[in-house]
């Protein structure tokens, strides 16, 4: 009898060690990527308004043959865009996870800015924008509690600066984890809630009760053959 305890709890093990490596591949192969994509794109700008909406500008200019150039940005902190410029800046997420974002977005916007989110425009200002390097400045754009669950998103920015090309700066605050930091690829990776934290809440479990169940068929098993 303690023989077939040993081997039924030795079997439990070896079904427990599988479990866990499985458990373990599906945690490291579901650990978030690049969940965020920044595209900054600039083109000049002669202040001739067409449209009072800012996307709807940019679009037009682009569709009458304005040259757009591409920047390189890894993290949006201190950067000029330009005197006479339209600026764009595009978030693409593609969220593992729940979470929920505020931006705090700092700019030289002499002529106005307008923010889109999932496509719906969130937040408009056709002032002369500027935030004096001051987070508490009462220019500051603030999209604030962006809920962003599992899936794809977008977050767009249209800015239009003509004098006199003061630095521009965001901030990504994970409402969830309560962390700040620049806006970056990186920053935007770690702010979600992502499966791996389920997966290993999971595998401990298993192991856990497998140890605890091998422990009570060994005891049993000891108990059985003293009779």
């Amino acid at each position: 009898m303690k023989r077939v305890s040993e081997s039924l709890s030795n079997l439990l093990m070896h079904i427990t060690r599988m479990l866990v490596l499985w458990l373990s591949i599906a945690w490291l192969t579901s650990l978030p990527a690049n969940a965020g994509l920044i595209t900054y794109q600039t083109q000049d700008y002669n202040g001739a308004r067409l449209f009072t909406d800012l996307r709807d500008e940019w679009f037009a200019l682009v569709g009458a043959g304005a040259v757009v150039t591409d920047r390189d940005i890894d993290e949006f902190n201190q950067v000029y865009s330009g005197n006479r410029t339209f600026n764009r800046l595009v978030l693409d997420v593609d969220m593992e996870g729940y979470g929920e974002w505020t931006l705090d977005i700092g700019l030289d916007a002499g002529l106005g800015v307008q923010a889109y989110f999932n496509d719906q425009s969130i937040y408009k200002d056709t002032s002369d924008v500027w935030w004096n390097y001051n987070w508490n400045h009462g220019d500051m754009v603030n999209l604030n509690n962006l809920v962003m669950p599992t899936g794809e998103h977008r977050i767009e920015l249209y800015w239009i600066e003509m004098c006199c090309n003061g630095f521009n700066s965001i901030r990504l605050t994970d409402e969830l984890n309560n962390t700040v930091a620049f806006l970056s690829a990186e920053a935007m990776a770690r702010a979600q809630i992502s499966e791996p934290d389920t997966i290993a809440v999971l595998a401990f479990a298993l192991i856990l009760g497998a140890s605890m169940r091998s422990k009570r068929i060994f005891r049993k098993g000891e108990k059985d053959a003293k009779k």
